[in-house]
């Protein structure tokens, strides 16, 4: 049958054919091989730039509903892990606009405003609490400090962000009214670079209280009369590969509060992957959000 094929094409396809037919198997296999390099060569550069350049300038909103009768209606933002670079003003102006634009009654920050290590390599804090302070909720905006927030004069950068009207709390907390709705938030100290103590914290009350921590491992301490635990600092691991998850994990739990919204024994709380980056300027598959948390 293949002959009878062969003999109805012309004839200098046929000997296009014959020769093709004629050369040995690892021929074949060696130019296999170099278009697959080529092919992951073309692949690795096309991810370089969209783990550099493409995905860390995106911006998701990330929206959960919560049960909580007594809140129904309210809306509030949480924001963390913003590490605002000395060339990020415009970045800063982006986020706000888009927190502004989630008409929320309260907004909430998880800390780390501050990129790198050195005052050189972060954008001005004055700065910072300026952008930060065109925040607008009925109820207020409030945070906590991260780790990399104590590599500067951590006293002037809460008096910047208070001149702006951000309350950054510190093992306290606070009332929020919204119209007949209100909560508590309550804000602990950094898990490995200050003190926190999540007794002092938590005040008594029968009203909702909504926990704010930079680090997700506070979470196993967290009693159930806490309606809610917002923490950030884990970057969605930053970089997450397919079948395997997040890779940068600065958490001695591992993975397991990498991103998103758990519930454990009565417990809820939510970890949002952040909008900056630590360590490596990239992001995959952990691109940076604002959650939106609506309370039914």
């Amino acid at each position: 049958m293949k002959i009878i094929f062969l003999r109805l094409w012309p004839e200098d396809i046929r000997l296009k054919v014959r020769i093709f037919m004629e050369f040995p198997v690892g021929f074949y296999m060696i130019v296999l091989m170099k278009i697959l390099g080529i092919l992951f060569f073309v692949c690795s550069v096309m991810l370089a730039v969209w783990a550099f350049f493409i995905e860390p300038s995106l911006l998701h909103v990330r929206f959960y509903k919560v049960s909580c009768p007594s809140l129904g209606g309210m809306r509030l933002v949480f924001a963390s892990d913003f590490h605002f670079g000395r060339t990020h003003s415009k970045r800063a102006e982006k986020i706000v606009a888009e927190i502004n634009r989630q008409k929320a009654d309260v907004v909430l920050l998880g800390g780390d405003y501050l990129k790198g290590h050195k005052p050189e390599s972060f954008m001005p804090v004055g700065d910072i609490a300026r952008a930060l302070g065109k925040i607008r909720a009925p109820g207020g905006v409030f945070g906590v400090l991260g780790n990399h927030d104590l590599f500067t004069d951590k006293d002037r950068l809460i008096e910047a962000f208070r001149r702006e009207g951000i309350n950054l709390l510190q093992n306290e907390n606070r009332f929020v009214s919204v119209g007949k709705r209100g909560f508590y938030v309550a804000g602990i100290e950094d898990m490995y670079t200050q003190r926190p103590n999540l007794k002092k914290t938590l005040p008594e009350t029968e009203y909702p209280v909504i926990l704010l921590s930079h680090e997700p491992d506070i979470y196993r301490d967290v009693p159930e009369k806490v309606l809610l635990t917002l923490s950030g600092h884990m970057h969605g691991g930053q970089l997450r590969l397919p079948f395997f998850g997040a890779l940068i994990v600065p958490s001695p739990m591992g993975r397991k509060y990498a991103q998103g919204y758990f519930e454990e024994n009565g417990k809820k709380m939510i970890v949002s992957s952040g909008l900056g980056t630590s360590l490596l300027p990239f992001r995959l598959n952990a691109v940076p959000e604002i959650v939106v948390v609506d309370f039914e």
